[in-house]
Parts: C-alpha cells; sequence; structure tokens
C-alpha cells in the first residue's frame, strides 16, 4: 500500500512539472507573439515630425479641459507618438471573487489609434492566467489563456471594437496630449466635466471626464460593452483616478479603479498603480 501511495505521489509531481515546464515555455511564445504584434503596431504607425504642443493648440478646448492639460504640461511638450507604460494591479473575475496580483504593460499609438496591453495575473501558486487586449485597425481582441495553454476567451467583433475603442478613449489622460487629435473632439458640460467624442473607423463613443478643482482628470465615465454571463450588454462603466504625479514631463493619475454599475449593484473589478510611463522613446520597442 505504501508504495502504491509513493508511486502515485511521484506521479502527481512529475505531471505537476510537466506542466509547469510547458506552461513556462507557452509563456515564452506569449510574449514573442506579443513582441510581434508590437513590432507591427508601431510599423504602421512611423512617426511623423516632431510636433511641440503650444498654447494656441489648446484656444478652442472647453475650459476644463484646457485647464487639465495646461496642469498636465503638454506645452512645450513633443507631441506623444507612441508610449509604453507598466502598472501594477489586482483583478477579480466575478463579484464575489477574490483578488489576484496582475503585472501589465501597455504599449499605445496615437497617429492611428491603437493598443496592446498584456498582462500575468497570479493565480495562484505556480499558476498564472496569460493576458492580451488589442486594438488596432479599428478592431479590438481580447485573449485570455490560463497557464498560457488552454484558451479561456478570444473574443472579437463589434462589443469588443466599442468596448475597446472607449477604453482609449479613457486612457488618454495618461497620453495627454491625444487629447488634441483630430479624431477627439470636446463638449463643456461645466466648469468642472467635459465630454469627449471619439470617431474612428465605423465606431463613435463618448465619455465624461471629472476634473478637481486643481484641474486634474478625477473620473471618465461612459457606456461601454462588456460580457456578462456569456452574454455582451451595454453597461455604465467608471474609471476613477487617484494620486496624481510626474512621469517623464507629464502630470498623469498613478492609481485608481475601474468599476461597472450594473442594476444588481457596483462591480469593481480592477485596481491598479502606474509604475513607470515612457513616451516617444524608438529604442524601448
Amino acid at each position: 500500500m505504501g508504495k502504491k501511495v509513493a508511486t502515485i505521489g511521484l506521479i502527481i509531481v512529475a505531471t505537476l512539472l510537466i506542466v509547469v515546464v510547458f506552461s513556462a515555455f507557452a509563456r515564452v511564445q506569449f510574449n514573442r507573439e506579443t513582441e510581434e504584434k508590437v513590432e507591427d503596431l508601431f510599423r504602421l504607425n512611423k512617426p511623423s515630425d516632431t510636433y511641440i504642443i503650444e498654447s494656441k493648440d489648446l484656444k478652442d478646448l472647453p475650459e476644463p479641459v484646457k485647464t487639465w492639460l495646461e496642469g498636465a504640461g503638454v506645452v512645450g511638450q513633443e507631441k506623444i507618438k507612441f508610449a509604453r507604460m507598466l502598472q501594477e494591479a489586482e483583478i477579480r473575475l466575478n463579484p464575489d471573487g477574490r483578488w489576484m496580483a496582475l503585472k501589465a504593460e501597455q504599449y499605445i499609438t496615437v497617429e492611428q489609434p491603437g493598443f496592446i496591453w498584456q498582462a500575468r495575473i497570479t493565480a495562484a501558486p505556480l499558476i498564472h492566467i496569460s493576458g492580451r487586449d488589442v486594438y488596432k485597425d479599428g478592431r479590438g481582441n481580447m485573449l485570455i489563456k490560463p497557464l498560457s495553454i488552454l484558451t479561456m476567451a478570444d473574443e472579437t467583433g463589434f462589443q469588443v471594437d466599442q468596448g475597446t475603442l472607449v477604453r482609449y478613449l479613457a486612457e488618454m489622460v495618461w497620453f495627454p496630449t491625444i487629447a488634441i487629435s483630430n479624431y477627439i473632439s470636446w463638449e463643456e458640460i461645466d466648469e468642472n466635466s467635459a465630454r469627449a467624442i471619439m470617431r474612428y473607423g465605423n465606431i463613435r463613443v463618448s465619455g465624461v471626464f471629472v476634473f478637481n478643482d486643481d484641474g486634474d482628470p478625477v473620473s471618465f465615465s461612459a457606456r461601454r460593452f462588456g460580457e456578462f454571463n456569456g452574454q455582451f450588454r451595454m453597461e455604465n462603466w467608471t474609471v476613477t483616478m487617484k494620486d496624481h504625479k510626474e512621469f517623464n514631463g507629464f502630470k498623469v493619475p498613478s492609481s485608481g479603479e475601474i468599476t461597472w454599475e450594473l442594476e444588481e449593484g457596483d462591480f469593481t473589478w480592477y485596481k491598479f498603480k502606474v509604475k513607470d510611463i515612457e513616451y516617444n522613446k524608438p529604442e524601448v520597442y
């Protein structure tokens, strides 16, 4: 009996080792695929000539947006063409789920708006989930692979396109010169808020930015498609932002959280901290 137990134990250990090793190779391949996608994204976004933003570039914007951009330090800075952002975060997959640690890096382009976000989620000791969110050529794709092997989700379609475009619009607070791009227009609401409208491809999205008395962005709210219980539906989606600090010349939020405002109650599913942002550094990419 003892030998059988020992044999079964060895088989279990050996199986786990095989899974761990195979997962490590799969993770390397996942990372390599992401690198290729980033190279392709930036290849399609060859930067134009350097443009330094002047005060006149802000003159037609709503007052709260102008105040934000001036405080963020865009005047006198080179217009952002591409960037990389590093995050540490916590994520949960349902309102009663446990929080899991996450590390992510994101690459963005501006002249032709796009991004690639890659994350490694620590689900348990030796167990990780790889995630990749892509917006390119007006199309979105969300890929989730436990252990970098199994495909939990590989979503495409209009609802994903809309959702990733809303995300791009919200995240301009970390890449603030996007605010004066020709695919974005603004409507003033009051002295502390404005609506941003983005049209790209065949999709139009909008959302409301709220600013504090210092002009710092503190929230963004929009209607966004999300998947709930296997079905897509449009719900209110809010990003709250705080702890504004400077990264390489731009003052931006350094932490916050994301919440779905559902009929059954608010579902905060993502809490993040920005660790670094690099702008217009081709050697990084």
